[in-house]
């Protein structure tokens, strides 16, 4: 039967970003396999459930004919963030079947600090993965504060501009205090 090894280049970005997803498929032997084709489930990152794959120079595939199925995609806006696993079918002429896995990481959104904190008692992201950066102002024994830089504060005095990152335990040494 074929095989196939899965990867998408980059594996790791943000809803919203484009990938280039491609299984490399080694064909069936006795007898070699012919009419490869390959289905993906992109359902994960908001694409099709069956979304065909292409060895044809076209749609992100570079060279026609290398047995490497390609498609280009874009991960849905709304795609929580996380760890994805994209599965796919490989199958031939000869009525044989393979399968193979995509892995990606969809990024949490990069948002202000301010933003993330909101203005009410509790913040609107409260439970959900998110990222932001800042410069580190306080180390404390199980996490550290960081800051907005002045010049990407918001003009409101409801919204806070630092926040604290807690570790559990002593904060890596990258956090030291003006990184």
């Amino acid at each position: 039967s074929p095989t196939g090894v899965g990867a998408a280049n980059p594996n790791s970005l943000s809803a919203g970003a484009s990938t280039l997803l491609t299984v490399t498929v080694t064909p069936g032997t006795n007898p070699p396999s012919t009419g490869l084709a390959v289905t993906g489930n992109l359902s994960a990152i908001g694409g099709s459930a069956t979304q065909q794959f292409f060895d044809n120079g076209t749609n992100g595939d570079v060279t026609a004919g290398d047995n490497i199925f390609s498609y280009q995609t874009m991960v849905g806006v709304l795609t929580p963030p996380g760890a994805k696993t994209l599965p796919v079918s490989i199958t031939d002429a000869q009525s044989r079947t393979g399968s193979a896995t995509i892995s990606l990481t969809v990024e949490p959104p990069l948002l202000p600090i301010h933003t993330i904190q909101g203005n009410g008692n509790t913040s609107s992201y409260a439970a959900t993965l998110v990222k932001t950066t800042g410069i580190v102002t306080g180390r404390k024994s199980n996490g550290f504060f960081i800051q907005e830089p002045d010049a990407t504060m918001d003009a409101d005095p409801n919204t806070s501009e630092a926040v604290f990152v807690f570790t559990s335990s002593a904060p890596p040494a990258a956090a030291a205090v003006g990184n």
